[in-house]
């Protein structure tokens, strides 16, 4: 009977460990990835030229060809020029920063003059830089949604930005 406690003990422990090690190794590849379409993303609009239909093109063909599925909930930084709400296989969404709406990824936008505050000079030719934000869950099938992260990154400036039909409705805010 002193052996059989024992090995029921030695089971657990290595199911427990062997638990533990995949949800690791899981948790790290769909982080790694949920990285990678940022950096992706971010690569596409400084490529593009600012957020036109060829980079939401290209991201939205890029993220369904790798499985990305993550969504929450996109919500305006305090210097932001314009918020833009995606998903990956609809058009453009606008909405405001109390929307109850799931996005597969949202961009925003942050108007730039020379001195890099948030307003523009006239004279001064319009830059931008972007901000990129993807999200992360860890779902499993039988546990369910254990949390929602976000994923976020900036661009390099962008001078004379090609996005004008995705973001017709911003107004540059002063810091």
């Amino acid at each position: 009977m002193k052996e059989a406690i024992g090995g029921t003990w030695i089971f657990g422990i290595v199911i427990t460990l062997v638990a533990f090690f995949t949800a690791f190794i899981s948790f790290s590849l769909n982080y790694s990835r949920c990285y990678k379409v940022k950096n992706e993303m971010l690569s596409v609009i400084e490529r593009n030229n600012g957020v036109n239909k060829d980079s939401i093109t290209e991201i939205n063909k890029y993220i369904n060809s790798i499985g990305y599925s993550g969504v929450g909930k996109c919500e305006p930084q305090a210097n932001a020029a314009c918020l833009v709400g995606f998903k990956k296989n609809d058009n453009t969404q606008s909405f405001t920063s109390i929307s109850t709406q799931q996005y597969n990824y949202c961009i925003e936008k942050m108007v730039m003059n020379r001195d890099g505050k948030n307003s523009q000079i006239t004279g001064m030719p319009t830059s931008a830089y972007y901000h990129v934000r993807v999200f992360f869950t860890l779902d499993m099938p039988v546990v369910g949604q254990f949390f929602n992260l976000k994923v976020e990154g900036e661009t390099a400036t962008v001078y004379l930005p090609n996005d004008a039909n995705h973001f017709t409705n911003c107004s540059v805010k002063d810091e």
